[in-house]
């Protein structure tokens, strides 16, 4: 049977690369590859249990769930190199892009393991700093030079992890996130059944998916429904998920006076119930790579408003706005409030978006870069 080590920086609830790797080994299995788990940083027991029972066999680094940063994963350098060398199969595929990708890198080049993929998730924030922007223009230099193929999610992803060189050649292979669009398509039922447990029947919602942490940028959300309020005294502010920020955040809404008008729905496997309440999906993050939470929202057949972080090839001109966020909060607060689509629009957007993000095609990507990188592995081994 062929076998594929995942490598992942987090195992976390809520984030896009894990809901990636969730749906690329259900359906890997299916098609005869067994799979492994190696989680460098921090992790959640029962996303452990959950790709368990899916018949993949985990292994988290650190023991304490600390984050995988350069010095923490010197320090569990000498386990990392055993466990790697313990899983069985040619073929590891590296989704994370930190610092610490370099000693990952550096450990299967030193275990001879042949097929080493790097897969970008991500873009470059617009504040990122000069020290940073070098670590990272040295990670990419080395990268280049040490994996042996590359894949991302978006171009702007590529371009982020990858140089200029790989990706003209073409060298890098765009793998877009897809998911099973039939969780998330919108159900007339099911929004009016969620809008009455929130006690919004009529309220125009505007919603956000995702972790509360930094790069989402929930805080600019709220500092924009003031705005929103002034043109419509019925919005409301949506927040599913959860994170280190929620207690901040909760704070944050008390101050503003938005305690009535904001709700914390925390976290949940029932995301599609709530895009089917919302009215307007919002997406003010830092930077993303290929957001699932987008998708699965277009999926809803909800229009988007989201920032300049969020690759344009992610968005439709016919119902998503992309904003700087520096835009003044008018702007924000005007495409916030367009008119609400009918269910019947909802339904004939959310099937045109299901042929973008379809499994099938991401699966089907993935087989043929995991079959080229071991065939070429073989003819080279032949040639010796």
């Amino acid at each position: 049977m062929n076998s594929v080590t995942y490598i992942l920086s987090t195992l976390c609830p809520g984030g896009g690369v894990e809901a990636f790797c969730q749906n690329a080994i259900s359906s890997l299995n299916a098609h005869g590859w067994s799979t492994n788990l190696i989680v460098l940083g921090r992790f959640d027991p029962v996303m452990v249990k959950q790709f368990q029972t899916r018949g993949c066999q985990v292994d988290c680094l650190s023991e304490n769930g600390q984050k995988d940063t350069f010095f923490a994963l010197l320090r569990q350098y000498p386990r990392m190199k055993r466990l790697l060398a313990q899983r069985a199969g040619m073929v590891v595929h590296m989704h994370t892009c930190s610092h610490s990708v370099v000693l990952v890198l550096h450990c299967l080049k030193a275990l001879k393991r042949p097929v080493r993929i790097l897969h970008s998730h991500t873009s470059p924030r617009a504040d990122m700093g000069l020290l940073r922007r070098l670590r990272y223009r040295a990670v990419r230099a080395y990268a280049s030079r040490t994996a042996t193929r590359f894949a991302a999610c978006s171009r702007k992803a590529a371009e982020f992890l990858f140089t200029d060189r790989l990706i003209q050649e073409g060298a890098v292979q765009i793998i877009p996130n897809a998911l099973d669009a039939s969780r998330f398509s919108f159900d007339l039922q099911a929004r009016m059944r969620k809008r009455n447990e929130l006690h919004w029947k009529t309220e125009r919602i505007i919603g956000c998916v995702g972790r509360l942490e930094e790069e989402k940028n929930t805080s600019f959300a709220l500092e924009l429904m003031p705005a929103v309020l002034q043109l419509d005294s019925q919005a409301r502010l949506l927040l599913v998920g959860d994170g280190s920020l929620r207690a901040a955040l909760e704070q944050q809404a008390e101050r503003l006076g938005l305690s009535e008008h904001v709700f914390f729905a925390g976290r949940t496997e029932r995301v599609g119930e709530y895009l089917c309440a919302m009215d307007v999906f919002l997406m003010p993050s830092q930077f993303e790579g290929m957001p699932m939470a987008l998708l699965e929202a277009r999926c809803s057949g909800l229009p988007s408003v989201v920032s300049e972080g969020v690759p344009a090839e992610c968005c439709s001109p016919e119902e998503c706005i992309r904003l700087p966020l520096s835009a003044p909060v008018r702007d924000w607060a005007e495409a916030l409030t367009r008119p609400v689509r009918t269910p019947e629009e909802r339904v004939q957007m959310g099937r045109e978006c299901r042929e973008y993000g379809d499994l099938a095609t991401m699966t089907e990507k993935l087989l043929l870069l995991y079959q080229e990188s071991t065939e070429t592995t073989e003819k080279r081994k032949i040639a010796k």
